[in-house]
């Protein structure tokens, strides 16, 4: 049964890393952004690395967007992702 879990945690583990790392880099309250960020932090814990490869490869294709740099505010809190 855990590896049937796993399995779907690993397909959708994108779905979950993407708003949560939007709220870590967007949301005004520090208790919201610390909680994501053990959010965060438990999903990628819990993914191979595989998985969790993709998953970086995603947020620094992110924090390179020419769209994202010109939103100064996001770029200097993009980074968080990576700690």
């Amino acid at each position: 049964m855990l590896i049937y879990f796993q399995k779907l945690l690993f397909e959708y583990s994108g779905l979950f890393f993407i708003p949560m790392a939007a709220n870590l880099v967007n949301d005004d309250s520090a208790k919201c952004r610390k909680l994501t960020a053990l959010a965060l932090k438990s999903l990628l814990e819990k993914i191979d690395h595989d998985h969790r490869t993709n998953l970086f490869k995603i947020a620094t294709k992110w924090f390179v967007d020419d769209r994202v740099s010109k939103a100064t505010s996001r770029k200097k809190k993009s980074p968080e992702l990576y700690l």
